[in-house]
């Protein structure tokens, strides 16, 4: 039953998108197949990053975000759940007497300089009619580490798991993290897939060029999903139908945005952990698990493997989760879940796309970054302001929910 609904949601998607897979301007509404496009507003740029060193991090192929000379080269590790600690360079720590999420979520009022008129009038422009559900559905807000304003379309409640369509390939970008920091992957040796014999040259892929989408594969995001998606679904690999794929261009050399290639990529996380099952285990245990995310409905191939590039559904409070995951550098009540480096590498440009890193989007500056999916589904999150927005919408209300996402983070001082 979940696939064939994911199967229809792929065939929606298909007919419902455009041509254009390349990140519009920051101002610019998105319009691609995924509704992939940077934030549309910016932040100040981080103070720093760590420069605690994981292997296969570094970024020889981009420019690092800017280093603070006062900032701490790591962040000492907790001794207990709870314990305060110093945040990490360019992220903004949980503040005292706010507790992370545990069965529930800490509830605040709006900060007295955000003009709360302004925020009803543009959620209440977004969410519509009563009685049409085809608009935004849901809008959190996490300022300070707690919820401080939560509307939801009258046909949809904060119990109702939402669709992630491409938020999950950030999701998949964490995986990868905690496998690239366990030495289990490394993001610069070239990717060794069975379908690629010896001399082959998709053997020159490398893990990053797949994170940035400039693997070079052929793929075309509407008319690939189309002559393919309900293959890759209902195949015993997706990834290994997507590794069948021939190169069309150099690897590194251009940007070209696939569902594919995240399901490529959550195969070879799969392949390195010893199968479906294990990265399922590692899914949950190392990641959702931690951070309290108990409504994830995750869309998997005939094998039974995460296809990566979408089915990471869960209610609007769980994708809060993840963004305040991202918001706190990776820390999560005591405990690394994630390392900040890597999160510092996932919100580094893309040679090939400035607005892209490791599977995360980008804004003008770097400053912000967002996992955003197709029909307005969004995380977004803005250290510099301590905030995080997540949007749920209807299929075909990208350029609303990105607009609602601006307006909000200008509201809350979140500006270039």
């Amino acid at each position: 039953m979940r696939r064939t609904a994911v199967l229809l949601a792929v065939a929606a998607l298909v007919a419902c998108s455009g041509d254009d897979t390349t990140a519009p301007a920051a101002s610019t509404a998105p319009s691609g197949p995924s509704a992939a496009t940077a934030p549309t507003t910016a932040g100040s740029p981080p103070s720093g990053s760590a420069t605690t060193a994981v292997p296969g991090v570094g970024t020889p192929d981009s420019s690092p975000a800017p280093a603070s000379s006062d900032a701490p080269a790591s962040v000492p590790a907790a001794t207990a759940p709870g314990e305060a600690l110093p945040p990490p360079p360019g992220y903004p720590a949980q503040p005292a007497g706010v507790p992370f999420p545990d069965g529930d979520w800490a509830t605040a009022p709006l900060p007295d300089w955000v003009d709360q008129a302004a925020l009803d009038a543009a959620v209440a422009e977004a969410i519509g009619p009563a009685d049409q559900d085809n608009r935004v559905r849901a809008v959190v807000v996490v300022h300070g580490g707690a919820i401080v304003y939560e509307r939801y379309h009258p046909r949809s409640g904060p119990d109702e798991v939402q669709p992630s369509y491409s938020v999950a390939k950030s999701f998949l970008a964490t995986i990868v993290g905690q496998l690239v920091d366990d030495g289990v992957l490394d993001l610069d040796t070239p990717v060794e897939r069975p379908e690629w014999p010896e001399g082959d040259a998709r053997r020159t892929i490398t893990l990053r060029q797949l994170l940035q989408m400039s693997s070079g594969l052929e793929w075309d995001e509407v008319s690939s999903l189309a002559s393919m998606g309900f293959a890759m679904l209902a195949s015993p690999s997706a990834a290994a139908v997507m590794a069948n794929q021939p190169l069309e261009r150099e690897p590194g050399t251009a940007f070209e945005y696939s569902t594919g290639t995240s399901a490529l990529i959550a195969g070879i996380a799969a392949d390195a952990l010893g199968g479906c099952a294990a990265l399922d285990a590692h899914l949950r245990g190392r990641l959702l698990d931690p951070i309290g995310i108990t409504t994830a409905d995750v869309t998997t191939d005939g094998g039974g493997c995460f296809v990566g590039g979408l089915g990471m559904n869960m209610t609007p409070r769980d994708f809060a989760r993840f963004g305040l995951l991202n918001l706190r550098g990776g820390w999560w009540d005591g405990t690394q879940v994630v390392r900040t480096e890597w999160i510092d590498a996932e919100r580094t440009p893309s040679p090939t796309n400035p607005q892209y890193g490791l599977h995360w989007w980008l804004g003008e500056t770097g400053a912000e970054f967002a996992a955003i999916g197709f029909g307005g589904q969004q995380v977004a999150v803005f250290p510099s302001a301590d905030l995080v927005v997540v949007v749920n919408s209807a299929i075909g209300n990208d350029q609303r929910a990105a607009a609602l996402v601006a307006e909000i983070a200008g509201l809350f001082g979140a500006r270039s």
